[in-house]
């Protein structure tokens, strides 16, 4: 192990002191879409109707862009354009925003309120610093796949029958993060948010409740004791 120096110059390969490193560079780091609404939808299909409900025009795929950004994007040819993303599309109006999301797209026994949830954890991403050498991927790329492994974890939260399956849960959707975008800080990104929703669930009896054994050095424990006591 390293040799771990408040003045930051030493390496120090603990998880606990990058952990704390990471925590700080948040603010600086930590990406959101600000100001976007959000509507679900069951198909795409209705999620087109819904756009023509919005703004009432003719659309056409923009082959140029849809070819450099690889997605397909569509356009009225003046101001609005629409980013077809599988799970949602994303429509754009000056600075107006709005993400629709597509429940067939998302998987089955993914209901409305997994999907909100999903959708408030894609909303946020956290770069892990030391990781960010060559090409980063896109914004959209990265809250797509927030959004599809949050839903995932959630679902599994829903059947889980013990307080260890339910770490397991969110320590799975971490590694399956970072794997799958290689500058992500995964433990802020999508660990410690679905542990916030975990423990709120567990409150509202949505999940199971069994007594919860777990190091103190855990943030959402912390978290969690300091809302009982207040």
């Amino acid at each position: 192990m390293g040799i771990c120096r408040s003045d930051g110059s030493g390496l120090c390969d603990s998880r606990n002191c990058l952990q704390n490193r990471d925590e700080k560079l948040q603010g600086k780091f930590a990406e959101r879409e600000k100001g976007a609404m959000t509507m679900i939808v069951q198909t795409k299909k209705e999620a087109w109707e819904a756009v023509k409900k919005m703004y009432k025009t003719e659309y056409h795929k923009d082959v140029t862009s849809s070819y450099h950004e690889e997605y397909h994007v569509y356009t009225d040819g003046k101001d609005i354009m629409i980013e077809d993303f599988g799970v949602r599309l994303k429509v754009v109006k000056d600075d107006n925003i709005t993400n629709i999301w597509i429940a067939k797209q998302i998987g089955e026994g993914i209901t409305e309120e997994i999907e909100q949830e999903a959708e408030k954890l894609s909303d946020k991403f956290v770069f892990n610093y030391f990781n960010m050498n060559g090409k980063l991927s896109s914004k959209e790329f990265r809250k797509n796949t927030i959004f599809r492994i949050a839903t995932q974890a959630l679902k599994k939260m829903k059947t889980a029958n013990s307080t260890e399956e339910l770490f397991d849960i969110c320590h799975e959707a971490e590694i399956l993060l970072e794997k799958e975008i290689k500058e992500c800080q995964g433990y802020l990104t999508i660990f410690e948010p679905l542990t916030k929703v975990m423990f709120r669930w567990r409150r509202e009896g949505k999940i199971c409740h069994k007594k919860c054994y777990c190091t103190d050095d855990c943030t959402a424990i912390k978290e969690i004791t300091q809302q009982q006591a207040s």
